[in-house]
C-alpha cells in the first residue's frame, strides 16, 4: 500500500513530489480477488458497527505472495505473521481506496514509473 500512499498524498499536494517509483503498487484489485455483488455492499454497512469483526471470508496468499518454497516455510514459521481473517474494516479500506484510485488515476500529474512482477495475482495488469 506505499504507492497508494504515495499517490494520495500526491493528490493532497500535487507539487510535493517531482517523480515516484511505485514498487508493486496496489491501486487497484483485481476482479479475480475481490468479493462478488452483493457481498462488498453488505461488508461495508456492517463495517461501520463491527469494524474489528474478522469475517472476510479470504485464504490465505502465502503461496500466492511468495514463490520460493524455502522462504515459503520460512514465511510460515514467523511468529509474527497474522493468521486469521482480514478485519472487516480493514478490508472496506482497502476496497474503497483502490476504487478511488483506479478511477483518479488519470490525475496524477508527476512523471512515475511502475516496477512489478509478472506473476502477481492480487492486482490488475494495464
Amino acid at each position: 500500500m506505499g504507492a497508494a500512499i504515495s499517490l494520495l498524498v500526491h493528490f493532497a499536494d500535487p507539487k510535493g513530489f517531482q517523480g515516484a517509483v511505485l514498487v508493486a503498487p496496489m491501486c487497484k484489485i483485481s476482479d479475480n480477488v475481490k468479493p462478488r455483488w452483493p457481498l462488498p455492499q453488505v461488508l461495508t454497512f456492517i463495517s461501520k458497527f463491527l469494524p474489528t469483526l474478522a469475517i472476510v471470508p479470504t485464504e490465505d496468499l502465502l503461496h500466492k505472495s511468495v514463490k520460493v518454497e524455502e522462504k515459503r516455510i520460512i514465511g510460515n514459521k514467523n511468529p509474527l505473521r497474522y493468521r486469521g481473517k482480514p478485519r472487516l474494516g480493514t478490508v472496506v479500506e482497502l476496497l474503497s481506496v483502490t476504487e478511488y484510485l483506479s478511477q483518479n488515476l488519470c490525475d496524477v500529474s508527476i512523471p512515475f514509473l511502475v516496477v512489478h512482477g509478472s506473476a502477481d495475482l492480487l492486482r490488475i495488469r494495464k
